[in-house]
């Protein structure tokens, strides 16, 4: 997908639509709903629910640890993998310090996996002006 950069920045509305793209283009999607999140422990919560983790992470380097394993395509998943987030930009006015730590944690797992031959793109979807439609 040239027409994407490692993080992206896209409507909350155009999730579906980008979810059928993301998958019509060869890419594994997961999917993560933050739009309730009000801190870390609600966060590692919800995150464990939505992307499979068999124990929730108790703390940023547990998530770490659980990230890397929830990006890292299965066996039978192409190499290129997406994540959806959704709820990204309630999750940034409702705890500016637990969407800072997720968007690194998030970034630096893609930039390890595309050291080891992975592709993963990033979409934190939103609504209002900074969180633009999908062409």
């Amino acid at each position: 997908m040239s027409d994407f950069a490692v993080w992206n920045l896209v409507a909350e509305e155009d999730g579906t639509r980008l979810e059928e793209r993301l998958r019509s283009e060869g890419y594994a999607v997961r999917a993560l709903r933050t739009a309730h999140v009000v801190d870390d422990a609600s966060f590692w919560a919800q995150a464990a629910s939505d992307l499979g983790f068999k124990i929730p992470a108790t703390n940023w380097s547990s998530f770490t640890d659980l990230a890397y394993q929830a990006l890292v395509p299965n066996d039978n998943e192409p190499d290129s993998t997406a994540l959806v987030w959704y709820g990204a930009g309630a999750t940034l006015s409702r705890s500016l310090t637990t969407f800072l730590m997720v968007f690194d944690v998030l970034v630096d797992q893609a930039r390890t996996l595309y050291s080891q031959g992975s592709t993963v793109l990033l979409f934190l979807l939103g609504q209002g002006h900074g969180f633009p439609p999908i062409s």
